[in-house]
């Protein structure tokens, strides 16, 4: 074994290898294999030399592994290329690049980099690092003092602001002083892990070491954010966190109750029994006691009336909204207009995400948010008063999303309102909480806040893919564009009824291939797609689709699926027939 300045080179399994010696300001040694795949040591800085080898005698066989695992795997390098799998609060997106200013946001699922020089992977990065910065100190402050908020030792403290930066080693670190330090990374992990790194730094300033103590304190925090299948979700908003607190103020008088009630009960029963000689008295009315078990549980529960009263009130006021958002559930989908307030005249719908009715119809489901991905999420901006109202085109739904803390009907020919404000940065997921038909399983509800900046490119590109579809209305399209697009409509608005195969579920959903409809008089087929047929489950689309996706999917069920008529529909009839 040989050493050189800031260097030491040894044998490991009958091979030269070289390591770093870095020496700093520290107690103990640390080894690790730096991504360029020289093994690097830091020791202290007094450490006598004559150590380093015996050093790395010890961990020999570690090391031996580290170089395997490399070698089985490769160098883990980051890809930034156009496509590439990018992580965001626990959920995959692929990497949308483009030349221009240096800019990112999250859209329409994807998470879209423009930089100068797109092939220029240190742009990429950069801009890449710049968004998650961005996206960190937005959401893990919030989210601190969300959490804060409830650990009833932190009641009445003031929590120092946290520092969010880039850490090397840890998740998060807690100081003497309250200050709470946060790695900007925590980004990546999914919302639940995020909690616990968060409850984990929230319980040393308490106590500040790894104690039987500071255990015992983080357990007493975690059910509530971790097991929450057997409570109530908190949730983010102002109305969840009252609705919380009001479930729990309940559960806990019903407890004392019950402890007051069954104590006397059982001890009745026990010291009463008549094994020990007790003989029961004979005695009726006494007005005094009567009174008194009256006016007890009255006073119980106007006690418990008047907070659920005046959460109620506050509940239904809807007035002073910024942004007006217009729910209408369909069999089975959202549809969403935006009303009033930034973002006006823009509508679309949201369905179930095609890939997660594959693994059902696959019977493999996968992930924590099973049947709880959409193609298109409700988009609202954080901080922002946002009126619903809600209303349905067939059947009775139910929009609801728990970490709203409430959830509204949707039902035919009636306005059903109510509003939120949701204060941070997240995706939160629901679905349609009332009996609606086959496939009301399929029928999720996503919402996703964004801060203002990201909420404002959202808003745009929006507009902008309004104004494609609108001027791809008026060109002619080819029957190779027609059939890609309408595969795509298909797949996402048609196939629950009429099935992959177009082999339908007759006689309630009759057959696409060989059908009356798919393959007689073109203007029936229109007429049956845009507007439906009254008394069955075939809904009018004339109202949810454009004109290019209405012409694209006719086109491609006259085409597909052994039909083969040749027929051709272009957008212009579509717009005609309206």
């Amino acid at each position: 074994m040989t050493s050189s300045a800031g260097q030491l080179r040894f044998e490991l399994g009958g091979e030269l290898l070289a390591c770093r010696v870095l020496r700093a300001r520290r107690r103990t040694y640390a080894l690790r294999l730096a991504p360029d795949g020289v093994f690097e040591l830091r020791v202290p800085q007094r450490l006598p030399a004559a150590l380093l080898p015996d050093i790395l005698h010890r961990h020999r066989r570690w090391m031996a592994g580290q170089l395997g695992r490399r070698a089985a795997h490769g160098p883990t390098v980051p890809d930034f290329g156009h496509g590439s799998a990018q992580r965001f609060l626990g959920e995959t997106y692929p990497l949308q690049l483009a030349t221009g200013r240096a800019h990112a946001h999250l859209n329409e699922g994807r998470l879209h980099v423009s930089v100068p020089a797109p092939d220029d992977v240190a742009q990429v990065s950069h801009a890449l690092d710049g968004w998650y910065r961005h996206q960190a100190q937005a959401l893990l402050p919030g989210r601190l003092t969300s959490l804060a908020a409830g650990l009833p030792w932190l009641t009445g403290h003031t929590l120092p602001p946290p520092r969010v930066m880039r850490l090397r080693s840890r998740w998060g670190s807690c100081a003497a002083s309250g200050t709470i330090t946060l790695n900007l990374g925590l980004v990546l992990l999914a919302p639940a892990l995020i909690d616990y790194v968060l409850l984990h730094e929230l319980c040393h300033l308490r106590e500040m070491n790894h104690g039987p103590r500071f255990y015992a304190l983080l357990a007493a925090a975690l059910p509530a954010r971790a097991d929450y299948g057997m409570n109530l979700v908190r949730g983010v908003t102002e109305t969840s966190h009252t609705a919380f607190d009001l479930h729990m103020i309940s559960l806990w008088v019903c407890v004392a109750i019950g402890v007051v009630v069954f104590g006397a009960m059982f001890y009745a029963l026990f010291a009463f029994r008549k094994s020990r000689g007790a003989v029961a008295a004979n005695f009726h009315e006494n007005t005094t006691v009567e009174v008194v078990w009256t006016i007890i549980p009255i006073v119980i529960l106007v006690a418990m009336a008047i907070p659920a009263t005046l959460s109620l009130i506050k509940l239904e006021d809807t007035s002073d909204a910024e942004l007006t958002i217009k729910v209408t559930g369909y069999q089975w989908k959202w549809g969403y207009d935006y009303l009033k307030g930034e973002g006006e005249g823009i509508g679309f719908l949201s369905t179930l995400d095609v890939s997660q009715r594959n693994m059902s119809d696959a019977g493999k489901p996968e992930g924590d948010d099973y049947l709880l991905k959409v193609d298109n999420p409700l988009v609202v901006p954080v901080g922002t008063r946002v009126r619903f109202v809600f209303t349905s085109n067939d059947v009775i739904h139910s929009w609801w999303v728990p970490a709203l803390g409430w959830k509204q009907d949707a039902v035919p020919g009636f306005i059903n309102d109510a509003w939120t404000n949701i204060p941070e940065p997240g995706v939160y997921r629901g679905q349609c909480a009332e009996l609606c038909g086959k496939d009301h399983g399929f029928m999720p509800v996503v919402v996703e806040a964004k801060t203002r900046a990201d909420y404002d490119a959202w808003l745009k590109a929006k507009q902008d893919e309004a104004e494609a579809a609108k001027s791809g209305a008026d060109r002619d399209w080819t029957m190779d564009e027609l059939m890609a697009r309408g595969k795509e409509v298909y797949g996402t608005y048609c196939v629950a009824c009429h099935q992959a195969n177009g082999q339908g579920l007759p006689p309630a959903f009759p057959a696409i291939a060989g059908g009356v409809i798919s393959t007689g008089p073109i203007e029936g087929h229109i007429d049956r797609v845009m507007h439906g047929k009254p008394g069955t489950a075939m809904q009018a689309f004339a109202g949810q689709l454009n004109d290019v996706d209405l012409a694209a999917v006719i086109t491609y069920e006259r085409n597909a699926f052994g039909n083969d008529k040749g027929d051709l529909v272009q957008p212009k009839q579509i717009k005609a027939a309206r």
